[in-house]
């Protein structure tokens, strides 16, 4: 009933009979809420008792009756008022129905109905906070905009926070360490076998999505085991909790600004907070805006030095439009949608095109999923003051070491070596690149990537920190899954990567390729996120690792979120093909520049700035691919 009242609803919300389609909608939320017998348009259910028939159904119901409220709101004020009111509603059973989810999957898919629901919440308390001028609206619009970023993410850290202070039995926390191992392990080999497209097994799909449904409903009768029995891993697992701006401005130094953005289809809300001061700006987008973010990035990876020009001054001002305190040094952005994959150091501060004025050197620069996850991290201590560095790097340089073992080819098919524009303006020809292959069975040798390693872990050892060196065969899979992680606070990965946009669960980093190791020479996703760390810093000097697949609300799901779940408080991540000699020289002076007590951020910006000082490198695609995610 709930749906063809919401239909008939949406019938005469097109004809433009508010009234009647708001009292449609009204009786769809009755006839779902049996103890609510409010017939008043007014008025909303109390959501707390959740005794409503279908969630789903009352969510678009009252979605509808606030977008509706909005609409007719030029002749009743009031109704823009209760409109707010349905959003707040709106918010209470999101969150309820998102917390039903057990699988991952699931979640990230009620992510883009939830998101579009923050999304016209914030635009409604932008407005009443103009109208009004009450901070409260403007101080929920922040609060809207954390809502809609990382929520599936911010509970996944939630229960694997609970699951750990919680109490819970050993026995209990193997069981399901195993069953997570399982429901990776099946979910990748589902998606190695969807990925064969018309040449895919169906015998083999069946088979694994049996298994995967079996371990699912396993892991699901364990959880409502544990909630059950330890009520302190219900309690943690399910409290939530955003920050506040107050809250952020405690947190951050008097140099640092925090910068969250959220784009719609022809405005960009920039929420902007520093020590001293908290901003809500909001900026008109023409219709070339999302064109020109593609642009920008394909600018810098073609090496068409025009179609720069034209895009990074432009996209600059639309980012930038209201000036920052003059003593900012530091940003912290958190971007959502297309510009989750943008190099804001590569745009451009001033439109003369004679001298390149980067972003980067007015900037330290970082990034963040969300505002709440940042200042969760940076409420941490510590775990040790002692610095331990594990750093792997397989080089593949000879026939004994880069032959692809023979079950990985089919995933590693895609990654043929190919030309690099602006690498090749550079006078680099045959460059080698940190995600290629000389064809379908010999990796590409990354010899720099030797030198790399072994500079960074003789600058801990001059620095008197410990230092572990795993080079060729001896950097193995089996390394990373090792009992002991937890002990480097440093871990810095010198391989080829590669992303899979479609599965994410295809996406991984090439370890050294041992037919006689249990492990297949290639770390997934999946296994990282059942990784034990508690890394200060986690450095991916590799290609595209801090690509993966957009989802909305969520940002990027790959092997950046992976770490920060499986315990990497910082990561530092590539957004393209990098080449290997420039990416060693970055990487020695980032860490050069990080032990001789620099931040992270201002490390990095002082490693890209000597590149950007050497012509060879001076080119943004040399650069700005890697970006540090936290702080």
């Amino acid at each position: 009933m709930a749906t063809t009242y919401n239909d008939m609803g949406l019938v005469y919300q097109a004809k433009h009979d508010y009234t009647e389609a708001l009292r449609q909608f009204q009786q769809a939320i009755l006839t779902n809420i049996p103890s609510f017998r409010d017939t008043l348009i007014l008025h909303n259910p109390n959501l707390t008792s959740n005794d409503y028939i279908n969630g789903f159904h009352l969510l678009t119901s009252l979605q509808l009756k606030a977008e509706t409220l909005e609409k007719s709101c030029n002749t009743s004020k009031e109704n823009l008022l209760v409109a707010y009111k349905t959003y707040c509603s709106l918010d209470t059973l999101t969150w309820q129905l998102l917390d039903a989810h057990t699988e991952e999957t699931d979640k990230l898919a009620f992510t883009t109905k939830s998101g579009d629901i923050y999304q016209s919440a914030l635009r409604l308390s932008v407005r009443l906070h103009r109208e009004t001028g009450e901070q409260r609206y403007e101080d929920k619009a922040f609060y809207f905009a954390e809502r809609g970023k990382a929520g599936v993410l911010a509970s996944t850290l939630a229960d694997s926070k609970a699951r750990k202070f919680s109490g819970i039995a050993d026995s209990l926390l193997k069981s399901d360490e195993r069953l997570r191992s399982e429901i990776a392990e099946y979910k990748q080999l589902l998606a190695q076998e969807y990925a064969n497209g018309q040449e895919a097994d169906s015998s083999k799909l069946q088979g694994y999505q049996n298994e995967l449904f079996s371990a699912h409903r396993t892991q699901e009768k364990l959880m409502a085991a544990l909630e059950t029995h330890y009520p302190r891993y219900h309690q943690l697992k399910y409290q939530s909790s955003l920050v506040t701006p107050s809250q952020l401005q405690s947190v951050l130094d008097a140099q640092t600004a925090l910068m969250e953005y959220v784009v719609s289809d022809s405005l960009l809300q920039v929420f902007v907070i520093t020590r001293k001061s908290y901003q809500l700006h909001s900026v008109s987008l023409d219709s070339l805006f999302v064109r020109r973010l593609s642009a920008f990035r394909q600018a810098i990876l073609s090496g068409d030095q025009d179609l720069y020009e034209q895009t990074a001054y432009p996209l600059y001002q639309t980012l930038f439009a209201h000036p920052l305190p003059k003593s900012i040094k530091e940003l912290i952005l958190i971007p959502e949608g297309e510009l989750t994959t943008l190099p804001f150091e590569a745009l451009l501060t001033s439109g003369d095109v004679n001298k390149k004025e980067y972003l980067l050197e007015k900037y330290a620069i970082s990034y963040a999923y969300s505002a709440s996850l940042l200042y969760e991290r940076l409420q941490q201590k510590q775990t040790s003051q002692e610095k331990h560095l594990l750093a792997m790097a397989p080089v593949f340089e000879d026939s004994a070491s880069n032959v692809i073992m023979a079950s990985n080819r089919s995933v590693l098919s895609g990654l043929q070596t190919e030309p690099v524009a602006a690498a090749e303006q550079t006078g680099e020809k045959r460059i080698a690149m940190r995600g290629q292959l000389l064809d379908g069975t010999y990796v590409s040798p990354l010899l720099a990537s030797k030198g790399e390693v072994e500079t960074i872990a003789s600058l801990f050892e001059q620095k008197g920190y410990k230092a572990s060196l795993y080079l060729h065969q001896q950097a193995g899979e089996e390394k990373l899954k090792a009992k002991g992680m937890a002990a480097y606070n440093y871990i810095h990965i010198a391989t080829h990567g590669f992303v899979n946009g479609q599965y994410p669960e295809l996406s991984g980093l090439l370890f050294a390729q041992d037919s006689t190791s249990e492990e297949d020479g290639i770390l997934y996703t999946g296994e990282i996120y059942n990784l034990a760390l508690q890394a200060e810093l986690v450095t991916l000097s590799a290609c595209e690792t801090g690509l993966g697949k957009l989802a909305k609300g969520e940002g990027i799901i790959g092997l950046t979120r992976a770490l920060l779940y499986a315990g990497a408080k910082n990561v530092v991540v590539s957004f393209w093909k990098v080449p290997d000699n420039s990416t060693a020289e970055l990487m020695g002076s980032f860490y050069k520049a990080l032990l001789s007590g620099k931040s992270k951020g201002a490390a990095l910006q002082q490693a890209k700035m000597k590149m950007i000082a050497n012509k060879d490198y001076s080119h943004p695609f040399f650069w700005a691919p890697f970006i540090l995610v936290g702080k």
